[in-house]
Formats: C-alpha cells, structure tokens, sequence
C-alpha cells in the first residue's frame, strides 16, 4: 500500500498542529488519513487498531505515567517541592542560574533514564522557574536538548542496547560497543544540542524566534501577575505543608537505585519497577511522618494520577499515529524512493537527511533507527563509505528530527512536564535545531570527503 500519498498523512498532520496549535485534534486527524488511505470508506471501524498495537509498541512509557503522578503528588504533599524549591531560592539569584539548574538537572536524571528527565524536570523545577522568571519554554527546550543526548552513551539506556544489538547484526566482524561509542563521538548533533543547550542556560547565546518572545512574555506576566505567591504556594502543596527534604530526596533517589538494581537483576533495563519503588517510598515516608493522614492517602494517589491525564492522552495519540505511519508503509516508500547508487562521500550526508526526515515525520527516534540503520549499514559496506560516520550520521539524523518534531514523544513529554503545548516547543526549538543541523550537515559532508 505504500505509495506517494503515505508522505502527505504526516505534512498535513505538521501543518494543522502549526495552525491550530492543537495536537490531538492534528495526530486525530494524521490516524484518520492512514485509515482513509488503508481501509477507505470502513476507516472508523479500523482506528482502534492504530491505538492498539502504538500502546503495545510503547505501552511502558504510558505506565510509568501512573507511578510517576503517585510519587510527585506524595513530593509534594510530603514538603519535599517546598523544601527543594526554598533551597533552590537560596541557591540561585537569577534567571540564568536557573537554567543551569534545569540542565544539571536534567542531566542527572538521565542517568537514570531520559525518560525520568524528560517527564520530571520541568515539575520538581516549576516554583523556581516561576520565581526567577524563566520562560517555562525554554526550560522544556534546555532540558529536551540535554537529557537525551547525554543519556546516548549510558550503557543500560535503551538506545545504547538497541544500537549494540544492531551493529553485532549488520556489522559482526566489529566489536559493537567500542564502534558505538567511536561513532558517538562523531554523531554531531548529540553534542551540538547539549551545548546549545548548556549556551542558552548560560545566556551565552541569545533568544532566538519564538523563543524571545516567550521570554519577554514570562518577564511581563511576573511582574504584572496577581496572586502569583498563592499559586506559587499552591504548586509547592499549600500554605499548611512543612518543606521537608527528605520527601524530595528519597523517593527520587529510590527511583533510580530501582532502575538500576531491577535492571541488574533482569539482566535488561527494566524502567516500571523502579518508578512503583519510588512511588511506594514516597507514599511510605510521608506517613511515616505523618505529614500525609492515612484517610487522604486514596484521594492523593487518585489526584496524581489524573495531573498525569493530559499528557497519557497525548502520548497515546502519538503512538497511534506511530502506528499508522508504519501500517501504511512511509518508511518503505521514502527508503525506494531515495535508493539507488551513490559515491560514498556523500552516503553520510544522505543517510543524515532521510533520518531527519524519517524521525521528524513520524515523531520517533526509534523509527528512524529502526528504518535506517539496516539500510545505511550495509550501504556504507557496499559503497566504502567510512562505517563510523555512516552510523553516527544515522544517528544524528534519527535524533534531531524527533527532537525538533512537535510529533514526538520526547517533545510532548518536556512540554507537559513544563505545562506548556508542544508546538509552543517546536517554534522555540526551531531555530537552534536548524543551526546546529545545518552545522552538522556540513560536518558530515567534509568528514565524508575526507575519510
């Protein structure tokens, strides 16, 4: 079924999302054009099954979704928000620090998983982004540019034992783990992106687009704001919780030393055990000190779970909408279409463009490694073209379109952890995301030519 016509589902898709700053109604809208284009007249019938088999594909990440509610509710209600936020206040005096403060954060949490940073970092840093005028946008953007590409090389992240698993496939005769970690120093992007990232907290570079103005917007709102400090007060838990910061601290910290001893002892990264550990110490602590009463327990599980409610919606259209791209077949009819002979000094940069294309289009960095790295790989072998460079081009392509895309899972995660929309991301992250890959393309096309 794949033909022309699959490429404009995910243009069109863009576009509505651009224009009417609504994700769900633009990804509602992409699912219904696949199921159109694939079953014709009886395409309501078939729309569940792109739900289905998306939650199938990325059912874990929606999961998660539930502890993590459960244990930032219990942070909050337990001090630990107001604890972190009053130590914060003392520590940092302007806006710039608090951008720092988003991407060490940030960082330190990928360790974890990115995911834990992706859905974390804009909320246990909202009163003091809030505080310090910082554009909730450009926390999203600081935090999206940092954890997931510092996270690439931790060796029990899902992307570092999904690239091992490919290159001992396609590439035997190397050994998988040094050829990824040589390619991932050239993998421009990766680094590109958390040092703009890293520049933009500093203020080193400026705001850009969109991103001036939602800066200057936060400026005007603070200072013209009503009632700012009740709000703030609220989003820490209430005028009655005591900042304690062991309810910050503990839950988090059992969070990761879940992740890491369950993955330990599964012989695999295992992510969901590890967030219900940190849900349960948070539960537990906060009783313990009596700072949660026994009979509010139910109602604070039930309200953290439903804060998480608009972003499970989101993410569960993206992966549906995932789904039906991949039902359709775009990846097949982008990789014909693109295919042929090619010398190659220019298999990096070509490799480079259609995973830009195919991440950004389908909102995935999975899809793009999934697509391209067994096409790439052994053209790389049957052109001569550099192998390092034709991975870590890949790659790099892979990641900048899901990290520009306002399709994707990361960009939708950072933005509802900010409480800002998607597309509001997507116009902050363009410019910087079209300077550093028009760097990286030249990049890959000198080192093509030399190598």
């Amino acid at each position: 079924m794949e033909g022309l016509w699959t490429i404009f589902g995910p243009i069109l898709t863009v576009v509505l999302a651009l224009l009417t700053k609504n994700v769900i109604i633009s990804l509602f809208f992409g699912v219904c054009y696949f199921s159109v284009g694939l079953f014709g007249l009886d395409f309501l019938n078939h729309i569940v099954e792109f739900f289905v088999a998306g939650v199938n594909s990325n059912g874990f990440i929606l999961v998660t979704l539930v502890p993590l509610g459960v244990l930032l509710a219990f942070m909050r209600a337990g001090g630990g928000f107001k604890a972190f936020a009053a130590w914060a206040n003392k520590k940092v005096s302007s806006r710039k620090q608090v951008g720092v403060m988003v991407f060490f954060l940030s960082t330190a949490l990928a360790f974890a998983q990115d995911l834990v940073a992706n859905l974390a970092t804009g909320r246990i840093l909202r009163p003091v982004i809030l505080e310090k005028k910082l554009a909730p946008e450009k926390s999203a953007f600081i935090s999206l540019s940092a954890a997931p590409n510092i996270g690439a090389p931790i060796p029990y992240g899902t992307y570092f034992l999904f690239c091992i698993g490919m290159i001992t496939m396609l590439v035997p005769e190397v050994a998988p783990i040094p050829f990824f970690l040589k390619s991932l120093c050239m993998s421009f992007h990766t680094w590109l992106a958390v040092l703009i990232g890293l520049l933009l907290a500093l203020e080193i570079i400026p705001d850009l687009g969109y991103m001036k103005e939602c800066q200057k917007r936060a400026l005007e709102a603070e200072e013209t704001a009503a009632g700012e400090d009740a709000g703030a007060d609220e989003t820490l838990g209430g005028a009655d919780v005591k900042p304690d910061f062991g309810a910050f601290f503990l839950p988090i910290f059992s969070l990761v030393a879940g992740v890491a001893v369950t993955s330990l002892a599964a012989g695999e990264l295992t992510m969901i055990p590890g967030f219900f550990i940190g849900a349960f110490v948070a539960v537990f602590y906060t009783l313990v000190r009596k700072s949660v009463k026994p009979k509010d327990v139910g109602d604070l599980v039930v309200g953290g779970i439903m804060e998480q409610t608009p972003i499970l919606i989101l993410l569960a259209f993206a992966f549906a909408f995932g789904a039906a791209l991949q039902m359709a077949g775009l990846d097949r009819f982008i990789v014909t279409a693109m295919s042929g002979t090619l010398p190659p000094a220019l298999v990096p940069v070509i490799v480079f463009l259609i995973g830009c294309l195919i991440s950004y289009t389908t909102g995935s960095l999975g899809s793009g490694l999934v697509i391209m790295l067994p096409i790439a790989m052994p053209l790389g072998i049957a052109t001569g073209a550099n192998l390092l460079l034709t991975f870590a081009a890949t790659f790099s392509g892979a990641q900048w379109g899901d990290q520009l895309s306002p399709l994707s899972d990361m960009v939708i995660e950072n933005a509802g952890a900010n409480s800002i929309d998607p597309v509001d991301l997507f116009r902050c992250a363009l410019p910087y995301r079209l300077i550093e890959g028009g760097i990286s393309l030249a990049l890959f096309l000198v080192l093509g030519l030399l190598l």
